[in-house]
């Protein structure tokens, strides 16, 4: 635990002017890197770049280039010549002079060298060449062991040998590499404890694509570097809390966290101290995870330095991380990605104590809704065939800082119809307003503008290297609002292609023309229309077509599917009378009918309500049984599948009175002389009583024309029955002469 706690006493707030006293040392190669150029078939200009620590000796003022094809060609040296002056590093603000010595603040001068190489014939038959530098010595770090030789390389593709049905015409590259984007430097200062972003965004002039991955640092050709065990040799696999709550400390009682995975050793692809961890307070050992990332398809950097060593010679190298980046470049040959070169930047992270001052970053503003573009994390999806337009913030979290932004003047030039701006520059306002309109052969590209933030806190400037992302999507331009819409036969429909951005091109309207395909039911005349009507006899599909005369290329498509309905015609509604004594169209009392329905056509879509639904069997068929007990109308109402086509036609069911007298007169007056009983059935029995309940009449089928014959005045008992087992009646009457 000793070592433990001599590692947290070094990880308190560091003074950045303590570098003043510092001594010069031999070591000084931070890092550098090796690009080339093609200029004719064979021949390429090879660009290095080294960076020397002002600590250390002066750079070299010569070079030797060595270009050698493995198992191929032995190869050979070529001087290179130095370009320019030694250029200084300036990452302090103005008020501190930009000064290079081994007694002044941490600092790193940059030379740079150039050798042209031309390939003989016997040379050019080796596929695969690469070019290199070496030179010793490194100076300290804390994730390299010893001072080993700083290794540059690029390699360079001349053809691809193997690949199928190959010519010279098709395999020969004459390729150049990507070139580092001048904004970032590879000798980075960054805060201690503070979110970094670096940008190895890189730039490519031939139309290949770029891998990022990271990589061992090298001290020749086959020999990596040596990686030091995390914590400086004192504390691998865990890091101290610099900062710990009661009841911890950072001398006697530290705060532990511990490397989920079981890191111990800095890596390639973990080169320097830098973790995700929550401090839980009350528990004295927490797991850390090791957070360093770099997003293969931007070449972004991202972590959080966790060690800083407070007052510490530079010569040390306790605050300085080696990291190296290989950028792959790959091209598609006879239908093979091929990797056709790569180059590697050797970059020395310098860590300091910022005293709480933060670097500035981008801060993307949502595109309003009318441009269609979305803002995913911090990548804009654009559509084709449409201007969007951009802005991005830049600001620094001490609002009282000013924003410096530095980009490469062409940064618009390789966006599509578009350009890139930047406004109030060097103020705590400045932004970016980027506008695009991309076709639909930039349907999946993704345009990056690096940029590099500045603030203007001193002594040490807040430094952020950034990439404003550009995705560019597939674009609907037009859009009817309904996929399917359905019209009544003989009935007419009214389609609109709506436009998703009237306004495509910034600053006006676009000029959109429109064709539709022939389908029955369109008139031909309208068929340049935005809007058309159509009367479709049967189901028909109706697609249009929209350019945008605007931007060549640019046209989209969609359609609709009118479907037919048939429209219920209904001819006729009866009533289904039984027959009755009467000879009257009406439902005896009590009794039922059948409504029957005549309909021009019958559909399976069709469906049926009827109204009122009382005293019908199914107010939902077309045919139901009425039995209501008064006269009442019934309305059909008939509707096509989807409701739009709809018959009504009314009928009224008719119900006949019932009457059973209690009394008749049988005088001649031809008013109530028979027992007559309104509403019977036919084939009715009848059995009249006397008072005493002796039988005294009886009718198989009663035909109202009893009329008291053979009985004198008085009251009678009656017993009615209605055929195969129908209603009984019983009651009473008075036969009444006088």
């Amino acid at each position: 635990m000793k070592k433990l706690l001599r590692l947290s006493s070094l990880l308190v707030t560091a003074v950045l002017l303590a570098f003043s006293s510092q001594k010069s040392y031999a070591t000084h190669m931070q890092g550098g890197d090796m690009t080339y150029a093609c200029i004719a078939p064979n021949t390429f200009v090879v660009t290095m770049k080294l960076y020397s620590d002002c600590s250390g000796v002066t750079p070299p003022s010569s070079a030797s280039l060595n270009a050698k094809s493995t198992g191929c060609n032995p190869g050979r040296n070529i001087p290179m010549t130095k370009i320019g002056a030694t250029r200084i590093g300036d990452p302090y603000c103005p008020s501190i002079p930009k000064t290079c010595a081994s007694n002044q603040l941490v600092n790193y001068q940059e030379v740079v060298f150039k050798a042209t190489v031309t390939f003989s014939a016997v040379e050019a038959q080796c596929a695969d060449w690469i070019f290199s530098w070496s030179e010793c010595c490194r100076p300290s770090t804390a994730n390299l062991n010893g001072q080993g030789t700083l290794y540059l390389e690029a390699y360079v593709k001349l053809f691809s040998p193997n690949l199928p049905n190959a010519t010279p015409a098709t395999i020969v590259h004459n390729n150049s590499s990507p070139e580092f984007n001048t904004l970032n430097i590879p000798i980075p200062f960054v805060c201690y404890n503070q979110e970094v972003r670096y940008s190895m965004n890189a730039l490519e002039f031939d139309g290949d694509s770029l891998s990022y991955e990271l990589d061992s640092s090298m001290e020749s050709a086959t020999l990596p570097a040596t990686y030091n065990p995390i914590g400086g040799g004192g504390g691998g696999g865990f890091i101290i809390n610099p900062n710990p709550q009661a009841p911890f400390d950072t001398v006697n009682n530290p705060q532990v966290a511990i490397f989920m995975n079981g890191t111990t050793n800095y890596s390639p692809t973990y080169p320097l101290s830098s973790f995700n961890v929550t401090w839980t307070p009350g528990q004295q050992v927490v797991f850390a995870q090791p957070y360093f990332f770099l997003d293969p398809q931007t070449g972004e950097i991202a972590f959080r330095p966790s060690e800083y060593y407070k007052n510490t010679a530079s010569n040390l190298g306790k605050n300085k991380y080696a990291v190296v980046v290989k950028i792959k470049e790959w091209r598609k040959v006879n239908d093979s990605m091929v990797n056709v070169g790569y180059i590697r930047r050797d970059i020395m992270f310098i860590i300091e104590d910022c005293g709480g001052n933060t670097p500035p970053g981008t801060n993307p503003r949502p595109v309003p809704p009318i441009f269609g573009a979305n803002l995913n994390d911090t990548v804009y999806q654009v559509q084709t065939c449409t201007s969007t337009k951009i802005t991005v913030d830049f600001q620094d979290q001490n609002l009282s800082d000013s924003v410096t932004v530095f980009f490469n003047q062409g940064a618009g030039s390789t966006i599509p119809n578009g350009g890139f701006q930047v406004f109030d520059n060097g103020t705590s306002k400045a932004r970016a307003v980027i506008t695009i309109t991309p076709l639909p052969s930039d349907i999946g590209r993704v345009f990056q503008i690096p940029v590099r933030l500045e603030d203007n806190s001193c002594p040490l400037k807040g430094v952020s290297n950034e990439v404003i992302k550009i995705q560019v999507i597939s674009n609907n331009r037009v859009d009817i609002l309904d996929t399917v819409k359905t019209v009544c036969l003989g009935e007419s429909l009214e389609i609109e292609a709506n436009l998703m951005r009237p306004d495509s091109i910034l600053g006006g309207l676009a000029d959109y023309r429109y064709q539709w395909e022939s389908a029955p039911g369109l008139n031909p005349a309208e068929q340049t229309n935005k809007k058309i009507t159509v009367t479709p006899t049967q189901d028909t599909w109706y697609r249009v077509t929209v350019r945008n005369a605007s931007l060549n290329g640019c046209f989209d498509y969609d359609s609709i599917l009118v479907r037919v309905n048939p429209i219920p015609v209904i001819n006729d509604i009866k009533v289904a009378y039984r027959p009755n004594k009467e000879n009257k169209q009406h439902i005896v009392y009590g009794r039922s009918a059948q409504i029957n329905v005549n309909l021009a056509k019958v559909d399976t879509g069709f469906t049926y309500s009827w109204s009122p639904g009382r005293d019908l069997s199914d107010s939902t068929i077309l045919n139901p049984i009425a039995s209501p007990l008064k006269t009442t109308k019934y309305t059909l109402t008939v509707k096509s599948a989807n409701g739009e086509c709809v018959a009504s036609k009314s009928v009224d069911v008719i119900v006949g009175p019932f009457f059973l007298p209690n009394v008749i007169t049988p005088n001649g007056d031809k008013l109530n002389d028979v027992f007559e009983y309104v509403g019977i059935q036919p084939n009715t029995s009848l059995k009249i009583f006397s008072r005493w309940g002796v039988l005294i009449k009886e009718y198989s089928s009663y035909d109202n024309s009893f009329g008291g014959e053979g009985v004198s005045d008085g009251t009678y008992y009656y017993i009615m029955q209605e055929p195969n087992g129908g209603k009984s009646y019983k009651g009473w009457f008075e036969i009444v002469r006088d």
